[in-house]
């Protein structure tokens, strides 16, 4: 008996970080090759650096991307448009309600 408490514990704890590390997986990250970067956002809210400028994700829906960049006023991108945004150019790959935002910069 002795022995099923150090086991339990372990198993207790491999669940909490399995179950707690499913927000790890869906946290936002770009990947840049050849000046362009795509940016995959999980969650509004979130901000992120690329390219030396910092992005927050302020919502995004079928209405569009509403983000800011360096603390600019938010901007609104409608899905599937290349839009100039200060130094940087936005380009909308997807927007999903109920998912991830991708979207290029360069």
């Amino acid at each position: 008996m002795s022995r099923s408490v150090p086991i339990l514990a372990i198993l207790t704890m491999a669940m909490t970080l399995l179950l707690g590390g499913c927000d790890s997986l869906r946290s936002s990250y770009s990947v840049c090759r050849d000046g362009t970067c795509r940016v995959v956002v999980s969650k509004p809210g979130e901000t992120i650096e690329v390219k030396n400028h910092r992005l927050t994700v302020i919502k995004y829906h079928s209405d569009g991307l509403f983000i800011q960049v360096d603390g600019s006023p938010t901007v609104i991108l409608p899905d599937q448009s290349t839009t100039r945004v200060g130094a940087i150019t936005i380009t909308v790959i997807s927007i999903e309600d109920v998912g991830d935002v991708i979207f290029d910069v360069t």
